[in-house]
């Protein structure tokens, strides 16, 4: 827990959890490492993960925020929507204990293209000056440059704005990010280069002040990293990897293109994770994601809730994902989870799952794991086709699956086979014992699917694939009433947001006739 205006040791991540290393991290270091052993070096971080210039501005109308993405606001919520007044507050506190020697800049993919920024960057710097009463001559305005092109950055060309500040602004620097690898996403550094990068911007700095040769500890070859055994794509035993909100990409866990290349439809990501006990989150999850343009989903995502202890996820690669894949590789996004190690374990069952909507061996738990599949997967999902979820048994003592399917998410048509036994006729499944749950959509329940994809809950069971079929499924045995078209009677029960049944008079938020309701 930190509070604004307060010094603390440099310890990252230095400005939001979860976000990984920065270059003021090395920057810090470098500075130190050739400064006295009585001499300390404070850093005010002021930043805004996907902000544009004009967010910085003094003359920022916090006003407008509203018409921002809701992660983006939360960002800005930290500052209370004006993050230059934060740093002009938190600048005057720094020059009680110190001098203020520079200003550091990192920013332009949300500005990518724009010939004015150096322009917008100026009006910035000379505010700046004049309300911590500065000198420009006193205190340098170094800029470091984005992912480069040639190393697959996706705003590369804004490179050669950035270049041109020292022509806007006499005493603005630019530190050079040439050779420096992004992390898959086009937009973020690897942690190897942020340690380069930020000791460049050291060393920019040490220059400028008259440091002629400067001790540098962090060179820009990039160390030797362990081989990890065969079949381990990932491994962060002992240094896990917590996120704590969608957005934060850089914190991301991930396996790169060139590890995923070999990669088939039907192969198992499996991916150790539980529930982050910092974080405040009640419904801790994540999703995988390919490291490529629009990063798009694959088939679904996991919740995490109660999970205390490393669990196994496993996510199959469907014939949605692998062309995705191959060309980015994989990255882990959630809020309130920490991963540990992901592993890869190609399918030998010589099955065909090219038809496979979702892929996985998820041992479903009322209280902390469900699934949910995205909408996408369901594009042609039509009134009369046949959902099924291909299982396994895991508790022998009640062999009979219990369960809901959720056809359109929260708030969707539920599916489930609790309402058969108390005498009641709801939308029921058929199963097969240990082998398969499956029943008919009506139209709506399709176009419930196209709207907001599906949620599987369940107690009883591992999902192993799921399908929509033409025809229905070629199982025999003893099923529960199937749902036709024709079926159009509504579950009366009510269920809390676990899928649980409670009473008719429970307060709180609920689902009672497959929608959300507030008591």
């Amino acid at each position: 827990q930190r509070t604004k205006g307060e010094w603390y040791t440099a310890v990252p991540p230095l400005v939001r959890q979860g976000t990984g290393l920065t270059p003021a991290d090395w920057f810090g270091r470098t500075m130190l490492d050739n400064m006295a052993a009585d001499e300390e070096l404070g850093v005010v971080m002021v930043a805004v993960g996907g902000c544009k210039i004009e967010h910085l501005a003094k003359d920022y109308d916090p006003s407008t925020v509203v018409n921002e993405a809701d992660w983006f606001r939360s960002y800005m919520a930290q500052y209370d929507n004006k993050p230059y007044d934060c740093l002009i507050e938190c600048a005057k506190k720094a020059q009680r204990d110190g001098v203020i020697k520079g200003i550091l800049l990192h920013q332009g993919c949300s500005n990518n293209g724009d010939q004015q920024w150096p322009a917008k960057v100026k009006k910035i710097y000379e505010d700046i000056l004049k309300d911590l009463s500065l000198n420009a001559a006193d205190v340098p305005l170094i800029a470091g440059e984005l992912a480069r092109t040639e190393m697959g950055g996706v705003c590369g060309g804004m490179n050669t704005v950035i270049n041109r500040l020292p022509e806007t602004v006499p005493t603005a620097h630019v530190v050079s990010s040439k050779n420096l690898e992004q992390k898959g996403d086009g937009l973020h550094f690897t942690p190897h280069a942020y340690r380069v990068l930020g000791t460049r911007y050291a060393t920019e700095m040490l220059s400028i002040m008259g440091v002629k040769d400067p001790v540098i500890n962090y060179k820009d070859e990039k160390p030797e990293e362990p081989e990890l055994p065969a079949g381990v794509l990932v491994d962060k035993t002992g240094n896990e990897v917590a996120l704590n909100g969608w957005a934060t990409t850089n914190g991301s866990f991930s396996a790169t293109a060139e590890q995923c290349k070999d990669m088939k439809v039907g192969d198992i990501i499996t991916v150790y994770a539980k529930q982050d006990p910092s974080s405040s989150n009640t419904y801790p999850g994540f999703t995988a994601f390919a490291n490529t343009d629009g990063w798009p989903a694959l088939s679904g995502s996991y919740s995490v809730a109660k999970i205390d202890d490393y669990r196994a996820f496993n996510i199959g690669i469907t014939s949605f994902d692998i062309d995705n894949i191959k060309k980015g590789g994989i990255f882990f996004n959630g809020d309130g989870v920490v991963f540990q190690k992901m592993t890869w374990t190609a399918d030998e069952s010589g099955k065909d799952f090219s038809d496979a909507l979702w892929l996985g061996s998820t041992k479903l738990n009322w209280t902390d794991t469900s699934i949910n599949i995205r909408k996408e997967v369901f594009a042609n999902a039509k009134a009369g086709q046949w959902f099924e979820i291909v299982l396994t048994q895991f508790l022998t003592t009640d062999p009979d699956p219990d369960g809901n399917i959720l056809c359109g998410g929260w708030g969707g048509i539920m599916v489930s086979n609790w309402e058969k036994s108390q005498g009641t006729t709801p939308y029921g499944f058929n199963f097969k014992k240990g082998e398969a749950i499956y029943f008919r959509l009506t139209a709506e329940m399709a176009e419930k699917l196209k709207e907001n994809g599906a949620i599987i809950q369940g107690s009883t069971y591992t999902a192993k694939a799921v399908y929509l079929r033409d025809t229905e499924p070629d199982y025999s045995g003893t099923g529960i009433t199937s749902v036709g078209t024709e079926n159009t009677a509504k579950n009366s029960a009510v269920y809390n947001l676990g899928g649980q049944r409670v009473a008719d008079n429970a307060k709180g938020i609920l689902i009672k006739n497959g929608k959300k309701i507030i008591r």
